[in-house]
């Protein structure tokens, strides 16, 4: 029985890749987050104390590790870079450096497409990555360590770059769960200029290629961008939400600024996926849209 541990379990990405896992009973999936929940099967591990990580490695045994657990705040301020450097760097190394000597096999490391900011479009995975945000900067920090430990340990690295995603279940402090709720409910938007063009992938085509990265004999280390079918702007995205629901929200524009140094469009290539994971996107935007609307409609949230 091949054992995998999931790190950050409560995610939206770490939950939903355990619920496809979790139908393979051949499979022994060992599920953390920071404080646990026993009612889940999620054990408590904090990734910042680094000999009760040892402990945990060592016990459990894990032959592939999917690491979620991160801090997602693209804020711009002193106390997000602290947190971040904590929740992102340091838990990250950590967690490799309990990994010497284990059986590990495989890390799949959870990235984003933040790392590439203002650059050439689309995006392919060997451009330099320009990060607008404390965020963005400890990921590729973690993308880094991962690389340097893979080297000394010598398990299999996979590096996947995710685009912005969306869905039911998404967690109630995610950005785009507030706005299918207020969709729902009829109250209204407020936003930015709405003009910044995202790469949004829905969940479910998420979790496919974090399967089939999962299960791919790889020759080497990968980096690979998993994104969706196309690049919009928030305004479209939101447009499109209240146009399917028909909902009475107002959406109010410019009620408080875009960030600063973020990229005006965000476009990953995915030929690389498509090549190594024979993978690409099936959920068109319009039906994703759509299926999320049914699930916050469907969920109390009307």
């Amino acid at each position: 029985m091949k054992t995998i541990l999931i790190t950050g379990a409560t995610s939206f990405l770490g939950s939903k890749l355990i619920h496809e896992l979790e139908k393979d009973k051949k499979l022994k999936i060992i599920k953390t987050s920071l404080h646990g929940n026993a009612k889940q099967g999620i054990e408590k591990l904090d990734l910042l104390q680094p000999s009760k990580v040892k402990r945990f490695i060592a016990n459990k045994k894990p032959e592939i590790i999917f690491h979620f657990a991160a801090l997602v705040n693209l804020t711009r301020d002193y106390d997000t870079a602290r947190k971040c450097i904590d929740a992102n760097i340091t838990a990250t190394l950590n967690l490799l450096e309990a990994c010497s000597g284990s059986s590990l096999k495989r890390f799949i490391f959870s990235s984003t497409e933040e790392i590439y900011g203002i650059n050439i479009l689309p995006y392919k995975e060997v451009i330099l990555p320009n990060p607008p945000s404390m965020y963005s900067i400890s990921k590729i920090a973690g993308e880094q360590l991962c690389e340097y430990y893979s080297k000394i340990i010598g398990f299999r690295l996979i590096i996947l770059r995710i685009g912005t995603l969306y869905g039911p279940g998404s967690q109630p402090d995610r950005f785009l769960t507030s706005i299918f709720k207020s969709v729902v409910v009829g109250k209204p938007i407020l936003l930015n200029s709405g003009k910044l063009k995202r790469d949004y992938i829905y969940i479910s085509d998420a979790v496919s290629a974090l399967l089939k990265s999962m299960k791919k004999a790889f020759r080497k280390n990968e980096i690979i961008n998993i994104g969706g079918s196309t690049s919009i702007s928030l305004r479209k995205f939101i447009e499109m939400a209240v146009k399917n629901s028909k909902s009475t929200s107002k959406i109010m524009f410019n009620a408080f600024p875009d960030r600063i140094g973020e990229a005006p469009v965000q476009k990953m290539s995915i030929l690389k996926a498509k090549e190594l994971l024979n993978w690409e996107p099936k959920i068109d935007l319009a039906v994703g849209i759509k299926k999320s609307i049914a699930f916050f409609s469907q969920n109390g949230y009307h």
